[in-house]
């Protein structure tokens, strides 16, 4: 659709005098870009919050249940062949429950009952990324079964 510029001192001697070009409003084209930068900057920040709620969870030592999502030895060596791209890391050992963490994205923690996942020197817990251990995906470090 084209719009017209019309000059008009009184109905009777209006005239078209140009058509006008569709101008783009600079503001609006800017704000997709805000808004994709905005969007990734929410995304991040609510996985860095996410991260940090399981942090405080584990150093005040909330149950596992709330934090981490139980799962099977077998399912989580299916996991970790298949995730091969992931960050794996042994987080520690807590109760019954030794924990492991996958990062690709964002964090999921997964516990796994000792006896369906053994691991060679398990150690107590920690929300320290700098004391978890990382597990090799294509050798895993737990003992063979």
């Amino acid at each position: 659709m084209k719009y017209f510029i019309v000059s008009c001192l009184i109905l009777s001697s209006c005239k078209i005098i140009s058509p006008v070009k569709k101008v783009t409003d600079p503001i609006k084209a800017a704000s997709g870009k805000v808004s994709e930068t905005v969007g990734i900057g929410a995304i991040a920040t609510a996985v860095a919050s996410k991260n940090l709620a399981q942090k405080s969870a584990i150093v005040t030592k909330i149950p596992g249940e709330v934090y981490a999502r139980e799962i099977s030895g077998e399912n989580l060596r299916k996991r970790m062949a298949i995730v091969e791209k992931a960050s794996w890391h042994y987080m520690g050992t807590r109760g019954e429950f030794h924990y492991i963490v996958k990062e690709f994205i964002d964090r999921q923690i997964f516990r796994v009952r000792k006896k369906d996942f053994p691991i060679e020197d398990p150690f107590k817990l920690t929300a320290l990324k700098s004391k978890w251990e990382r597990l090799p995906t294509r050798q895993l470090r737990h003992l063979p079964e």
